[in-house]
């Protein structure tokens, strides 16, 4: 009680920041991933408390994460999104099981240079998928080398509203927090980019269609430029169909997800270990806490989960 007591002020700013981060980030993710949006925000949620809960680590943030993309994606192709869910569930059951025989810590072999390689391929993947989407261009591309070579295609034919909204916050996340002024250190720079973000939406009136001229060429915005979360939380909720289970088709994906998943997670806690405070969290304990929440998330319609590098680094810096 101490504890809490002492440093509640600095862990309600780390959840907050924290919350800010993953909204967006878990929405864009999930839509990446192929599933509905809503099912970013299902991991997110469970991520953070039930495998919070149960995890041994206090700075690691379980949730989606853009590094599982290709893989959710490639399932979905192949067998749905309800089958996907078996596929969560099942690889779950795995990490469950890997992490009481002890198995985890067999990523502390794993050199430093792949953790870091690992973390620098996230972030190219996420800069290849969302750039285009901050521009306010669609793109047809799927893997991150083609979204690369589109991006010159995607600057010359952005959209200036939407371009301007995704500038914005792009130069304010990076940029608030080198400021380092007396009135700018407590604000989290997620919420500086909301608090411009939405009245700039609504100045703009991107909730409705209509197109705008600009510079001598015609621009169209509206809802397609939005994000859709069903109204209706628990009657929107999905179930996974493990009809799939019997086909040859269906292991290759759990075992993908196994791997991947389970290797990235341990890598990203070694990661957050050595850049923040140090806490050594068990890497058996974690992984059982991944595939607990992995199985909760897809019975009920989630993307699977990892320890998440973005939120986790931003949780050890607030």
């Amino acid at each position: 009680m101490s504890t809490f007591l002492a440093t509640w002020r600095a862990d309600l700013r780390a959840g907050f920041t924290v919350f800010l981060l993953a909204l967006p980030l878990s929405l864009g993710i999930s839509i990446a991933s192929q599933f509905p949006p809503l099912a970013g925000l299902i991991t997110a949620i469970v991520g953070g408390i039930v495998a919070g809960l149960v995890g041994p680590s206090r700075y690691t943030i379980k949730g989606p994460a853009a590094g599982m993309i290709a893989v959710v994606a490639a399932a979905v192709l192949d067998l749905g999104y309800r089958q996907t869910l078996a596929v969560v569930c099942v690889a779950a059951v795995f990490q469950i099981g890997l992490a009481l025989l002890r198995a985890g810590r067999l990523t502390r072999y794993v050199p430093h240079a792949v953790t870091h390689g690992m973390m620098a391929a996230i972030g190219l993947i996420i800069i290849s998928k969302q750039l285009h989407i901050m521009l306010g261009v669609p793109v047809t591309a799927s893997s991150p080398l083609r979204l690369f070579a589109a991006i010159p295609t995607s600057l010359a034919n952005l959209n200036p509203e939407i371009a301007l909204l995704g500038g914005l916050a792009f130069l304010l996340v990076a940029c608030w927090p080198k400021l380092n002024l007396r009135f700018t250190r407590p604000v989290p720079a997620p919420l500086v980019v909301l608090a411009l973000a939405i009245p700039l939406t609504m100045l703009f009136d991107i909730p409705h269609a209509h197109s705008y001229e600009f510079l001598g060429e015609r621009f169209y915005v509206g809802p397609n430029h939005l994000l859709r979360i069903p109204a209706e939380f628990i009657q929107s909720l999905s179930f996974p169909d493990f009809g799939a289970v019997g086909r040859f088709t269906f292991w290759p994906h759990v075992l993908t997800f196994l791997a991947v998943g389970s290797i990235e997670s341990s890598l990203t806690v070694q990661a957050i270990e050595g850049s923040g405070p140090k806490a050594q969290a068990p890497l058996n304990a974690d992984l059982f806490a991944v595939g607990v929440g992995n199985l909760l998330a897809g019975l009920v319609g989630g993307l699977p989960m990892i320890s998440e590098v973005v939120r986790s680094k931003a949780n050890v810096d607030a």
